[in-house]
Order: structure tokens, then C-alpha cells, then sequence
């Protein structure tokens, strides 16, 4: 069972927040994963994104 920081249940039945939705395909390794989503559930996680500048 994934932990979710939304509340999901709607008149007795599960029904899937987008949050679980990007979760679950995250967990899956699901590789249409856009890389904006990969940053939203890092930083939802605690993790920064640090940029570095390249110079050509």
C-alpha cells in the first residue's frame, strides 16, 4: 500500500488522487515519467534540486 498525503476515500470506494496516480508510476519506474514529476515527488520527499552551470 503506497502512503499518500491526501485523503482518497469518496463514498465508501477508493478512488485514486492524482498524487497516488504520479506516486504509483513513479514506484513503476514508468518511463513517460516527465522529469518535472520526477522533481515533484523528490522534493516532496525532502530532496533538493541544486542546479550547476556549465561552461562551453
Amino acid at each position: 500500500m503506497i502512503d499518500t498525503k491526501y485523503d482518497t476515500k469518496y463514498n465508501g470506494c477508493e478512488k485514486m488522487s492524482s498524487w497516488d496516480k504520479l506516486l504509483k508510476r513513479f514506484l513503476e519506474l514508468d518511463h513517460d515519467i516527465r522529469f518535472e514529476e520526477i522533481v515533484k515527488v523528490m522534493k516532496e520527499y525532502g530532496y533538493e534540486i541544486k542546479q550547476s552551470v556549465i561552461h562551453l
